[in-house]
């Protein structure tokens, strides 16, 4: 392999390399970054093991990366996501162990992921954030966690043979639509939560005996015509947590995911996921929607506690995200 490398970086022009089946044998090569110009590799089907070389993350023209049907046996890397044009991503057949890593969900040009049949523990990935996904195959591996959130323009999910505790909770959180015709929006809302009155909010809707986790809306007129005036979504993301910062109450903020959609007739809708630690509320996860229509600004806030004894889980998280996509203008006649 060593000298087949070498050889191979003279071709200065080289795209695409498929090295399937020919019984290459022993741990990838660091020097394969060499092969800097490649936008498809495919090394599937021979007898590589060990660890995933870092340095390919050097590659970073690479479109399509292929290393099924091999025996690496190391962690799934944590640099994925340095690979900024990577559209299909494939480690099936592997014995990589260990935990989903995060990077994987920072991929944003990724159309296909799989990693099934391997021997990959604890939590699965939240990759709602990936707009692109149409394939997602995690199936024969170890997860025991709940089952995740998946995205929604995912054409098919493969999840079969791990061991999700939550395929049960299906009818637990019933969900129905709000309109308000008058401020113009609507959206779904958890069907058992009560609405309150609370200063400031347009409409607020509470989980009954835990107010603290609750969906409200918030309209305030605006010289803007629309919100890409403002500015992009990570923008007006990071003026999100700025403001949490600034709370007294904060301990600690993180953005966890920023998304752009479009709404009724092309509106412009972002999306934004952050966790707030506070002193008066404890650890709580916060869903966030925007949109600009009619010169007014409608705001959508979802509080939900994420503490460490009652974490969460992606059951809930699941039917949270439909409340937040759901949030629109309201049809007009």
């Amino acid at each position: 392999m060593n000298s087949f490398v070498t050889t191979l970086e003279r071709l200065t022009s080289l795209r695409v390399l498929s090295l399937v089946s020919l019984g290459i044998w022993g741990p990838l090569l660091d020097k394969i970054h060499r092969l800097f110009a490649l936008e498809y590799l495919d090394l599937g089907s021979n007898y590589l093991f060990g660890s995933v070389p870092p340095k390919i993350s050097a590659m970073v023209k690479l479109q399509t990366l292929k290393l099924d049907d091999n025996f690496f046996n190391d962690t799934i890397p944590n640099w994925f996501d340095s690979l900024s044009n990577l559209t299909f991503l494939s480690l099936r057949n592997n014995r990589l162990k260990g935990p989903f890593r995060s990077s994987i969900r920072h991929i944003t040009t990724l159309i296909d992921l799989v990693l099934s049949v391997n021997e990959i523990s604890g939590r699965l990935l939240y990759l709602s954030g990936l707009s692109s996904l149409n394939v997602q195959d995690l199936s024969e591996n170890k997860s025991d966690s709940d089952l995740p959130a998946l995205p929604r323009e995912l054409v098919m999910a493969f999840l079969s043979n791990n061991s999700f505790s939550n395929v049960s909770k299906a009818e637990e959180m019933e969900l129905e639509r709000y309109t308000d015709s008058t401020e113009g929006f609507t959206f779904l809302r958890p069907s058992s939560w009560i609405k309150v009155d609370k200063a400031g909010a347009t409409v607020l809707f509470q989980e009954p005996n835990k107010g603290s986790n609750n969906v409200g809306v918030v309209v305030n007129p605006v010289r803007l015509s629309s919100l890409g005036e403002f500015g992009t979504p990570q923008f007006v993301a990071e003026k999100l947590i700025q403001a949490e910062k600034r709370k007294e109450s904060t301990i600690e903020v993180e953005l966890i995911g920023v998304a752009e959609r479009s709404g009724q007739k092309g509106l412009q809708v972002y999306e934004f996921e952050y966790k707030v630690d506070s002193s008066r509320g404890g650890l709580k996860r916060i869903f966030s929607a925007a949109f600009v229509a009619s010169r007014k600004l409608y705001l959508l806030n979802i509080n939900y506690s994420d503490k460490q004894e009652s974490p969460l889980d992606n059951y809930t998280r699941t039917k949270l995200e439909e409340v937040l996509h759901s949030f629109d203008a309201a049809p007009t006649a």
